[in-house]
């Protein structure tokens, strides 16, 4: 019996059969008995899992019952944890309510030995049934005591193989199924050709909150998100694929309108907030998602599909749902190529800094540079950065063409310092990427520093949108620490977002930058006039420098100069040079008059 039970259970043949298996050979070696094996589930409740020899009906009704001290002999056996005899179903009180379940089959005598965990809970009885009333016999004791152990043996090896799988299925965090099994499971319907809905989905903003409020915050707002999609609907299931990324596969979804669906009830059941840690959060997902149909025979193709629907969903609204079409292919590679072309420029040396000169409106004299980042293409054109926008939404690259623009900008004016001709200041684009890093204000202190360039001689030009689309009171705090070092903040586009005065009562703002779209309105004085003048009064009351951005001709240079603007920058004054011919104007900028007052020129 041993040897061959051990090498059943070495297969990886299941408890159920083990012990199916053990009841016929004890009852082969007893003929007048009956033997059952009882598991006990979690919630106590007791489940037939081998009783060869009694019919259906009974066990069924031993399925209803619930591990207690009166509960005959396995129910009781199990609350215990110790071995239970009854020689006497009729009589004996264990058996009072149940006696009827066991008299009419012949049975009159019952003991029951408890299989125990190395833990010590209990996970299954082993029993005997006798059609006498009698005890034990020493051989069914030692039977019983041989079946008990090799039950105890095939539960333990089941349950560690089980925490195996979990452990290689399933994510610990949230419970749900990971990527291994995501992969899978997609690979197996595939192979089945099976018609489903695919959802691939990111969590907004984790970053921003481990950072914020810390990494077990970012654990519970998982675990939430987990639970809601684990709710959704029973033909779906998520899995857990990414630090911040789900996937979900819906069955019996065979057109658009489903996956739309299940997407719509994935955003309603994020609608709400959650306490976690104190803590009050709202939970947000991206969601892309695709049909995967017969025709799809290739995994990757679905897949990509439905990455592509999401990243488009995180590109242009974050919180929302997109259903792959074919149009997205085309705008996702021409991205990618966008993306692939500036990180070789980036590697190969040839992304490089243009300057265009701020002007002393009044003065004509240079106040200061703006950094504008240029690209050198293969075929040695300048490229300017509008055209190449779209690899900024990779982060990674954003932040690392941020630090090259800035150590260029840095070199140059440590360059100009040297020679006396730098300006009174340098100002460079900070990006929303920027504040995804943590530690912006070291790392910008720290690049100007090492090439011996004061901070106070920096300003960081800010948009709007950086901080309405971004961690607000995060981005906030490293504004203020950049501040605080000594760099110059400037609100750049002020006027085109969506709570300027806002930013300039919480942010520590010292410029505002007019967007070049009022100036545009300013020709001959006109539609524009009173925005403008009414901006520059705001900034003059609360002590902030104007700077106008994109001044195309005199007469906006004057109406400008009327109401009290000090700088501004366009191609009136002089277009964007690159740093050896930035270094010429330096020297040799001289002034030409204008209406009535001086604006200096760019010598040819």
């Amino acid at each position: 019996m041993q040897n061959s039970t051990l090498e059943a259970i070495a297969h990886g043949v299941e408890f159920e059969h083990i012990a199916d298996m053990l009841c016929r050979k004890a009852e082969a070696i007893s003929k007048d008995s009956v033997c059952t094996v009882v598991a006990i589930e979690p919630d106590g409740r007791l489940r037939s899992v081998a009783a060869p020899s009694l019919p259906e009906a009974y066990c069924d009704a031993i399925d209803t019952l619930y591990v207690g001290p009166e509960v005959g002999s396995c129910g009781t056996a199990a609350h215990f944890g110790t071995p239970v005899q009854v020689t006497d179903i009729a009589t004996d009180p264990l058996w009072a309510p149940y006696k009827e379940l066991a008299l009419p089959l012949g049975l009159r005598a019952c003991w029951s030995m408890p299989i125990v965990r190395s833990d010590g809970t209990v996970a299954a009885t082993f029993a005997f049934y006798s059609r006498q009333s009698r005890p034990a016999t020493e051989v069914e004791r030692a039977v019983a005591f041989t079946c008990m152990h090799l039950c105890k043996v095939s539960i333990a090896y089941g349950e560690m193989l089980k925490r195996n799988f979990d452990l290689s299925h399933f994510d610990q965090l949230t419970g749900l199924p990971n990527r291994r099994r995501f992969e899978e499971t997609f690979a197996a319907l595939i192979a089945g050709d099976a018609v489903f809905g695919l959802l691939i989905l990111d969590a907004d903003h984790l970053k921003r909150v481990n950072d914020t409020f810390g990494h077990a915050i970012g654990d519970g707002l998982i675990a939430e998100i987990s639970r809601r999609l684990a709710a959704i609907h029973k033909d779906a299931t998520a899995y857990r694929i990414g630090g911040d990324e789900f996937a979900m596969i819906v069955g019996h979804c065979r057109d658009d309108d489903a996956v739309k669906r299940i997407a719509g009830q994935i955003l309603d059941a994020m609608a709400l907030p959650f306490e976690t840690h104190g803590h009050s959060l709202l939970p947000s997902v991206s969601i892309g998602g695709v049909v995967h149909g017969p025709d799809e025979h290739a995994p990757s193709h679905s897949r990509q599909n439905a990455d592509l629907a999401l990243y488009h969903a995180k590109e242009t609204a974050r919180g929302s749902f997109v259903l792959f079409e074919p149009s997205l292919r085309t705008s996702m590679m021409r991205r990618m190529e966008t993306i692939h072309s500036v990180r070789e420029a980036l590697e190969d040396g040839r992304i490089f800094n243009h300057y265009q000169p701020v002007v002393r409106i009044d003065s004509g004299k240079i106040g200061g540079l703006e950094v504008l980042m240029r690209m050198r293409a293969v075929d040695g054109t300048v490229v300017p950065a509008g055209e190449f926008l779209e690899a900024l939404s990779d982060r990674r690259l954003a932040v690392a063409l941020a630090r090259r623009v800035a150590d260029q900008a840095a070199k140059d004016m440590a360059s100009w310092l040297a020679a006396g001709i730098a300006p009174e200041f340098i100002a460079i684009n900070i990006s929303g990427a920027d504040f995804s890093e943590s530690g912006i204000d070291r790392q910008m202190a720290a690049i100007f520093e090492a090439h011996g360039v004061p901070l106070e001689s920096v300003t960081l030009e800010i948009t709007e949108t950086v901080v309405v689309e971004g961690d607000a009171s995060g981005i906030g705090r490293a504004i203020k620490s950049l501040h605080n070092q000594g760099f110059t903040i400037a609100l750049d586009d002020f006027g085109t977002g969506y709570a300027s005065l806002t930013h300039l009562l919480m942010l520590p703002v010292d410029v505002i930058k007019i967007d070049k779209s009022f100036i545009a309105r300013l020709s001959a004085c006109g539609a524009g006039e009173a925005i403008v003048e009414a901006l520059i009064g705001i900034a003059d009351k609360i002590g902030l420098r104007v700077i106008a951005e994109g001044i195309e001709c005199e007469l906006q240079a004057r109406c400008l100069i009327q109401r009290g603007c000090e700088y501004g920058q366009g191609y009136y004054f002089a277009p964007p040079a690159d740093a050896e011919r930035t270094t010429r104007i330096l020297h040799s900028w001289s002034p030409k008059r204008i209406a009535s007052a001086q604006v200096a020129a760019p010598a040819a």
